[in-house]
C-alpha cells in the first residue's frame, strides 16, 4: 500500500463536490486516492485556537491514530491508514466504504432491506464494539458516540464502526480537545446518549479529582440499544423532539421510544416464522437501554454472542445480499480531474497566509511568474 503520510501522495477531485462524502462530527469527509488510484476516505478537521493549542491537538490526534493503527484488525472497526497535518487542518485517512453510513443506507433503501441484512449490521457493530472495549488490559476504549452516522457499510452490507474522534482511552473524557465543532452536532449525540451522561447532577458526582468524567462501556451499550431501535424502525429515537433541552429532560427522566413487535413486521419484510426472532431483538434493545446502567448487559461480547445466535437463524443472508446488490449496484469511480491534497487545501490555507510545503512552492512559483517582465 502507498505511503499516505504525506500530502503530496494524496489526491482529491479538483471539484470538491464530486468527491464529497459527508459531514462528520468535526469535519468534512471526501474521497481521496493514492498514486495508484486506490480509493480511500479523508476526514479534514478545521483547527482553531492559539498555535500552542493547535499543536497540542495535532499531537493528541496523531497519537490516537497511531494507537488505532496498532490495534489488531477486527474487521468491524474502520481501518486507519494515516494522519496528515497542515497549518489549520488535520486529515485522517481511512478505508472507503461505498454504501456510506448506516443513516444514509437505511433511509435510501429502507423498504428493500431484509431482516437478515439488518441483523448482519447489528452483529457487525456489536463485534466492532466488543473489539474496542477489549482492546487490551491496560487500554480500555469507549466509543462515546455510537449512532447510525458513525457506522459505515461496505458493498457486501457489512458494517464497521468509524469516527473515533470522540473515543477515549482508559475511559476518561479529554480535558481540552479544541477542535472546531459544527453547530448541528455534538461529541455525544443526545438522541443516542445514556441518561447518566446527560444528567449534569449525576456527572458532577462522577467527576474525578482532575474534573474529568469517568466514561463507561455501559454508556456505549445504551447507545447500542438505540441503534437496534433505528435498524428495526428506520427512525431515530425521539424523532418528534426537536428541542435539545426538552429531549435531555425526557431521557434523564427515563422516557424510552415505543418499540413493539407488531409495528416491525411490515417494515422488515418478516414472516410469521420470524416473530420469535423479532421479539428477542425488541427485548434486547430494551435490555440495553435500561435506565439503571447496572441492569444493562455488562459487555459488548455478550451482545455479540446473542446477536450471532439470532443472525444464524435469520435466513439465507448470501442470497439476500446478492438481491440487494443487484438492485443497488455500486457506483463506478468518477473520472474527474484530481489534484494533490496540498493544492486542494491551498484556497483555505491561503486565507490565513499559512501554506503547507507543497502549497508554499506553488504560491512562490505563481508570484515569480507574475513578476516576470
Amino acid at each position: 500500500m502507498a505511503d499516505l503520510s504525506k500530502g503530496e501522495n494524496i489526491y482529491l477531485f479538483k471539484n470538491w463536490n464530486e468527491g464529497f462524502v459527508g459531514n462528520g462530527s468535526f469535519g468534512d469527509v471526501y474521497q481521496c486516492f493514492d498514486e495508484n488510484n486506490h480509493r480511500y476516505a479523508i476526514k479534514l478537521y478545521k483547527l482553531q485556537g492559539s498555535n500552542r493549542e493547535i499543536d497540542s491537538v495535532k499531537k493528541e490526534i496523531d497519537e490516537e491514530v497511531k494507537l488505532l493503527q496498532m490495534m489488531k484488525t477486527s474487521g468491524n472497526v474502520i481501518n486507519v491508514y494515516g494522519c496528515v497535518k497542515y497549518a489549520y487542518y488535520i486529515g485522517i485517512i481511512t478505508e472507503y466504504m461505498p454504501q456510506g453510513d448506516l443513516d444514509y443506507f437505511m433511509q435510501q433503501k429502507e423498504h428493500f432491506i431484509p431482516l437478515s441484512i439488518r441483523l448482519q449490521i447489528l452483529y457487525d457493530t456489536a463485534t466492532g464494539l466488543d473489539h474496542l472495549h477489549r482492546y487490551s488490559f491496560d487500554k480500555k476504549i469507549t466509543h462515546n458516540d455510537l449512532k447510525p452516522g458513525n457506522i459505515l457499510i461496505d458493498d457486501n452490507f457489512h458494517a464497521k464502526i468509524c469516527d473515533l474522534g470522540g473515543a477515549n482511552i482508559a475511559g476518561y473524557a479529554p480535558y481540552s480537545l479544541n477542535i472546531q465543532e459544527r453547530s448541528h452536532s455534538t461529541v455525544h449525540t443526545t438522541r443516542y446518549a445514556a441518561p447518566e451522561f446527560l444528567d449534569e447532577d449525576h456527572r458532577r458526582i462522577r467527576m474525578d479529582s482532575q474534573h474529568t468524567l469517568r466514561l463507561t462501556r455501559r454508556m456505549d451499550i445504551y447507545s447500542f440499544g438505540m441503534m437496534i431501535y433505528f435498524v428495526l424502525t428506520t427512525n431515530h429515537p425521539f424523532s418528534k423532539f426537536h428541542d435539545k433541552a426538552e429531549l435531555k429532560e425526557f431521557i434523564i427522566k427515563g422516557i424510552k421510544p415505543d418499540l413493539e413487535v407488531c409495528d416491525i413486521f411490515e417494515r422488515v419484510q418478516a414472516g410469521e416464522d420470524n416473530r420469535g426472532l423479532i421479539e428477542t431483538l425488541v427485548e434486547l434493545a430494551k435490555h440495553c437501554w435500561k435506565q439503571d446502567k447496572d441492569e444493562r448487559p455488562e459487555s459488548a461480547r455478550w451482545l455479540r454472542k446473542k446477536l450471532k445466535e439470532l443472525f444464524s437463524s435469520s435466513g439465507n443472508v448470501e442470497m439476500d445480499v446478492k438481491k440487494l446488490q443487484d438492485k443497488f449496484p455500486t457506483k463506478q469511480h468518477s473520472t474527474g480531474e484530481k489534484v494533490s491534497l496540498d493544492v486542494f487545501l491551498n484556497p483555505y490555507i491561503g486565507i490565513s497566509k499559512q501554506y503547507s510545503s507543497a502549497s508554499q512552492r506553488i504560491h512562490e512559483d505563481e508570484n515569480e511568474k507574475a513578476n516576470v517582465p
